[in-house]
């Protein structure tokens, strides 16, 4: 359910409530070599909003609400861990977003904060960093994107938060042949977004697509 009103000048107010059910998966239910008694998950989401038209892009800025009942977690050591209903997950905070076209470049940038806790206490739920940061610039074919992320714990373990830069850009041989070049994490950042899994380091990818 939503709701908009145009305010004027290029500023428009929005809302927005929802909610979502997602049943247990087979793989859940049968984790355990056992059949497990899961309720489904489900949340509520409240959004509410100001953007504002500019001849060079958009901004908007918007607050948020969400609950989340029943979530389904995975508990015990390999193998006899399980999945099960464990989290009352909580959370409310702000988003800034923007995108522009300035000189030529494309712009899009994103910061969401978020408090959240688990089971109404003071606990940070694991793998959810407080800020959260996207930004791509682009031009042309070319795509330069900056990723961070901050602090995050994962079962009590406290991961470091970690800036990411990937890289991208595209030539056109001809209208039927184009050659691409991707670079994953450019700066070779060592990070880890789960506990005891290390991630890719710095990856180049080389492709070349033909149209028939």
């Amino acid at each position: 359910m939503g709701f908009g009103k145009e305010l004027g000048n290029g500023i428009r107010l929005t809302s927005n409530y929802n909610t979502a059910f997602q049943a247990p998966t087979l793989k859940e239910v049968t984790s355990g070599n056992q059949i497990n008694d899961l309720k489904p998950e489900t949340s509520k989401n409240i959004n509410i909003g100001l953007s504002k038209n500019h001849v060079w892009g958009e901004v908007s800025l918007s607050l948020f609400k969400t609950k989340e009942k029943d979530g389904i977690g995975y508990t015990g050591g390999w193998p006899n861990s399980i999945y099960i209903n464990e989290d009352q997950y909580s959370a409310k905070g702000v988003e800034l977003s923007l995108s522009a076209n300035i000189y030529g470049y494309n712009l899009s940038f994103n910061h969401v904060y978020s408090k959240s806790s688990v089971n109404n206490s003071n606990t940070q739920p694991i793998r959810r960093p407080k800020n959260i940061t996207n930004l791509t610039i682009a031009k042309f074919n070319a795509r330069a994107q900056v990723i961070t992320r901050s602090s995050s714990l994962d079962s009590g373990v406290a991961l470091d938060g970690y800036t990411l830069i990937n890289l991208s850009n595209s030539y056109d041989i001809n209208n039927s042949a184009k050659v691409s070049l991707n670079i994953k994490n450019a700066t070779d950042k060592n990070y880890t977004i789960a506990n005891d899994y290390n991630q890719p380091s710095r990856t180049v990818e080389i492709g070349l697509d033909y149209q028939f």
